[in-house]
């Protein structure tokens, strides 16, 4: 019997770079039904590759709107106009106009209404692109299939809603900037996602595979910064609809700071940490969203798979790295980008054939800018490439129309043209950061091991060597000689085997500046889990959440006490496994002896 399956989500999920038979929901489904290499029943998807089911690379939950902006100019098929507010769907709608070519004004209005994000499917899926969303993916698959007979969902989401370009900016805000936007997106956003998901899917277990840490201590500096060099050679891509590069810790003040400062190095080393901090705490945010959702919800089960890439796994950090490397056009050395789907995925840019073009209007507008030159080779350029392309983009088109020739006319050509420019090349090398084969494989193995947890849970096994084999288990007998003292088991499964710990320090002293260093948390002999911490400066800001990816397994009966060294200040404390509350403590029930605050488990 074939099993029932459905794929959603962003580009991960997708499978970025890799072959049908690489994706990694795919292949983890084979192993669940123990069939690898037969056909599963996967919901067929919208666009040219039904079989990957509907996710898009570059997918957000919720789309960004800026309702107090400017209107926006958008051009309907018919060749009329209306206006927007700014925002994702206007975007959209402008970039890739052609998807809409031969269907109705209605089709655009409805999608820039937010009825609709159909159309978006059109796009080949390994296109970076907000739409289809995850949402407008789950209500397309509401409105066309019968979905309660599904029985798996593998379903994702979030990453490209957070604002990581300010999040991890080394030089800008305090660390609490990351909670509260992480917060934002992992917390009611995807609880409102999984909401919907229960009700498309009644009847299915839903696996939620969650994010990886992109750079890590294990990532090789000069790689990094030769690749903070190459893009600050590349400001175009900072205008690209949905630049996934930009969201990730590659960001514009490093790049900037190379022509101001010496300590780049430094800049290197804030965004490895604040790129930890972020999926670490991305990862207690999911866990405590998906155990604070009412039972109706949770249904046959939401499970969460923690992909646990190790510090060897990230960016540049050697053989064993599971992301793909190349940023760079091919023929240039190692760092060429390189993947299986890197041909099929250049044939289907839109406007791909036209960066030749582009590259050329750009040095022409830059000549026009210089002293004694003049703007009519631009114009003639333009006359020609709206001649020849009855496809581009409403912004060139616009740009194109109004050109006058004078400064202000240039500057929106080039701007205009630069936009494509980067995003025709971020689509060449979008493999970049995703999962290489072996990393979509680590994929598979983290969701089949928490399926079969999800199925199979066995306290013997999560009580691992502390109740010899042949002995009677008692388990509030093996946990008590930890501390623990359990009032409910089932309170106790969820964090047997532990990914996730998380530390809240309420009543947190505000300093004038920012205070910044690294914090040690020890939570028994097995247990050491060292971060990055920044006690920020903002008035009422009082509270600070510290999340730690354990990275090995660790499991319950591990925990024996908790001690923080280098910690902040606090009143009181709040300790969570796996994004449920554990432990809560004030801060008079600790022992503090050379600055390490202790708590035993049983105080």
């Amino acid at each position: 019997m074939s099993l029932r399956i459905a794929i959603l989500g962003d580009s991960a999920m997708w499978g970025q770079g890799l072959k049908l038979e690489h994706q990694y929901a795919r292949v983890a489904a084979e192993r669940i039904a123990n069939s690898p290499g037969d056909p599963l029943d996967v919901l067929p998807g919208l666009g040219e590759e039904p079989g990957r089911g509907h996710p898009r690379s570059g997918a957000k939950i919720v789309p960004a709107v800026d309702k107090a902006g400017e209107s926006v100019k958008v051009l309907l098929p018919s060749g009329g106009q209306t206006e927007v507010p700014p925002g994702d769907r206007a975007t959209f709608a402008l970039t890739f106009r052609s998807l809409f070519s031969g269907h109705s004004d209605q089709e655009m209005r409805d999608f820039l209404a937010g009825g609709n994000d159909r159309p978006a499917a059109r796009l080949f899926g390994e296109n970076p692109a907000t739409f289809p969303t995850v949402t407008g993916q789950l209500r397309a698959v509401r409105e066309d299939e019968k979905t309660d007979d599904v029985q798996f969902v593998f379903l994702n989401g979030g990453i490209n809603d957070v604002d990581f370009e300010k999040v991890l900016d080394p030089t800008g805000s305090d660390i609490d900037v990351i909670t509260q936007a992480v917060d934002s997106v992992f917390g009611d956003s995807l609880a409102q996602l999984l909401t919907l998901a229960r009700q498309v899917f009644p009847n299915a277990v839903i696996l939620v595979p969650g994010y990886f840490t992109a750079l890590s201590s294990k990532s090789n500096r000069n790689d990094l910064k030769d690749l903070f060099e190459f893009l600050s050679k590349k400001p175009e891509w900072e205008l690209a609809l949905n630049n996934t590069i930009s969201k990730l810790p590659l960001l514009g003040d490093i790049t900037d700071a190379l022509g101001l400062t010496k300590d780049v190095g430094a800049l290197v080393e804030a965004a490895v940490h604040r790129t930890v901090t972020a999926a670490a705490h991305a990862h207690h945010r999911t866990k405590a969203t998906i155990a604070s959702l009412p039972a109706a919800v949770i249904g046959r089960g939401i499970v969460y798979a923690h992909p646990a890439f190790l510090p060897e796994h990230a960016l540049f950090a050697g053989r064993e790295s599971l992301l793909h490397s190349g940023y760079r056009f091919p023929g240039h050395g190692r760092l060429s980008v390189a993947d299986e789907m890197f041909e099929t995925r250049r044939r289907r840019i839109p406007r791909g054939k036209l960066l030749g073009d582009y590259h050329r209007i750009s040095q022409e507008v830059v000549r026009a800018l210089l002293p004694g030159e003049d703007a009519r080779v631009v114009r003639e350029s333009l006359k020609a490439l709206v001649a020849a392309n009855p496809d581009l983009p409403g912004q060139v088109l616009f740009v194109a129309r109004d050109f006058s020739g004078d400064r202000e006319s240039l500057g929106a050509v080039f701007k205009a043209i630069a936009g494509e420019v980067g995003r025709i090349e971020v689509a060449t090398i979008a493999s970049f950061l995703h999962p290489n084969p072996a990393g979509a494989k680590r994929y598979a193995d983290r969701i089949v091991t928490a399926h079969q947890r999800h199925v199979s849970f066995r306290v013997r096994q999560a009580l691992g060597n502390t109740v010899p084999a042949g002995q009677v288990l008692s388990v509030r007998k093996a946990l008590s000689q930890h501390g623990i003292h359990p009032p409910r088991l089932r309170k106790l499964v969820p964090i047997f085997f532990i990914e996730s710990v998380a530390l809240q320090f309420i009543g947190v002293p505000v300093f004038p500046f920012t205070l910044e260093g690294g914090m040690t948390v020890t939570l028994g002999p097995r247990v050491q889990l060292t971060g990055f911490v920044s006690i920020g400066s903002s008035p009422g800001h009082t509270e600070m959440t510290c999340a730690f990816d354990t990275g090995n397994e660790v499991r319950l009966t591990d925990v024996t006490e908790l001690a923080i060294k280098n910690g902040p200040g606090f009143e009181e404390i709040v300790l969570y496994l796996n994004g449920r509350e554990f432990l809560r403590r004030h801060r008079n029930q600790a022992s503090v002896a050379g600055g390490t605050v202790r708590f035993a488990l049983d105080a």
